[in-house]
């Protein structure tokens, strides 16, 4: 399959054409299955009532979809517009369920002739979820100099500085992107193997994407991108880690090892093996490696000129007036004046601003009813609701990560 010679004028669109007539269509018996039956994951309740971006564009013609030729060319059609309150309260809440595919999303080209836009696959960005992330990255590091961010120095090149939206698009870009490398690996063994491994376990985990490893190593992919491209002392790597330590449930898992994060995609992509401890170490090494030559994935830019109907936000970033301690948390503090000290600080920015991603404020479960709360590098506060209507929290849990359920 892959003995042909590598060049150019093998494309990407051709080696799709090569290997998709070896893969079967998928066996019935994996409809059934899925992750939160195996894992235990409990449903939200209907809290997270809002439909993800793929399905509201599907039921929306108001919107205009433009192909990226370039960073200069994005930056130069999401320079004339602006983000509102809403959409970036929106945002905000919907990061904290939905990760990173509430800026962008990949489809396969396997879909490309199914919604949303038929005829097309690649990435797709969203231009009011690029500014959100612009703005955001502005506002947390104040101090960029000229409103521009320096990249890395490199030996025999000088470090070139980029716009907020450019930076803000690589970084995203860097996420999706992984996901269309693990798609074209996944055709190769699928094609190799003359089995159907994708579509189940897309199927699989088609009611709790969040929770697919996947999801974990495109967040590396994207710190990755960042550590090596920006300037450490400008603050924005430190912005990057916080915004993908908010995300949830496996994209927050990026700091993992990565040959285990590997060896859980392969258990899940070749065996269906669907259980937190499922690894095929013999087989990490090549997932989502593939040649350069295949490296073509087309982007978009969608805009939509007035808000989608149906959409409401994902989560609510709740408000905080003011923090109290529950009389067992005061009893624990007491001879812990330093801890005391830095709760203190916490409690007095989530006050502030609730949404800072540098406070990693978020969801503790699905069901809302317990929210957490980074203190220092180490440790962390869980709260909960004291009084909704005059927005007063209570610290219920203080400690490790370990000793408040973090791993």
């Amino acid at each position: 399959m892959m003995a042909r010679s590598r060049r150019s004028s093998y494309s990407f669109e051709d080696f799709f054409q090569d290997v998709a007539p070896r893969i079967p269509s998928p066996a019935d018996r994996t409809e059934a299955l899925d992750v939160a039956t195996v894992r235990d994951i409990q449903a939200s309740q209907g809290l997270l009532d809002t439909k993800p971006w793929p399905e509201v564009v599907e039921q929306e013609d108001s919107f205009e979809i433009v192909s990226i030729q370039s960073p200069e060319f994005l930056s130069s059609r999401l320079e004339k517009g602006s983000v509102s309150a809403d959409e970036a309260a929106e945002f905000d809440g919907r990061v904290r369920t939905e990760g990173f595919d509430c800026l962008a999303f990949y489809k396969s080209r396997r879909h490309r002739d199914v919604a949303p836009f038929r005829g097309m696959w690649g990435i797709f960005y969203l231009d009011s979820g690029l500014r959100y992330l612009s703005n955001l990255v502005q506002s947390a590091v104040p101090r960029l100099p000229s409103g521009t961010i320096p990249s890395r120095a490199r030996r025999g090149s000088r470090p070139r500085a980029i716009s907020p939206l450019e930076w803000s698009y690589s970084f995203v870009r860097a996420h999706e992107r992984y996901h269309f490398r693990f798609d074209i690996y996944a055709l190769t063994v699928e094609a190799a193997a003359r089995a159907a491994f994708y579509e189940p376990l897309s199927r699989a985990f088609r009611h709790h994407p969040s929770h697919l490893v996947e999801e974990a190593l495109a967040n590396e992919a994207a710190y990755k991108w960042a550590l090596f491209h920006t300037d450490w002392h400008s603050g924005v790597v430190t912005f990057a880690r916080d915004y993908l330590r908010l995300q949830p449930h496996a994209y927050a898992r990026f700091e993992e090892p990565q040959a285990e994060l590997r060896a859980e995609l392969a258990a899940n992509l070749l065996d269906l093996d669907l259980k937190l401890s499922a690894r095929r170490h013999d087989q990490q090494w090549g997932v989502a490696r593939v040649p350069d030559f295949l490296d073509e994935c087309p982007e978009y830019l969608i805009s939509f000129p007035v808000r989608p109907r149906g959409i409401r936000p994902a989560l609510r970033i709740p408000s905080v007036n003011k923090v109290i301690e529950a009389v067992h948390v005061t009893k624990y503090l007491k001879n812990k004046p330093e801890l005391r000290a830095k709760l203190k600080t916490t409690t007095k920015k989530l006050c502030n601003n609730p949404a800072t991603p540098g406070l990693n404020f978020k969801p503790w479960d699905d069901t809302q009813r317990e929210w957490s709360v980074k203190i220092d590098k180490g440790k962390r506060a869980h709260l909960r609701q004291h009084d909704p209507a005059k927005a007063i929290w209570e610290v219920i849990k203080v400690g490790t990560h370990k000793e408040t359920g973090h791993g």
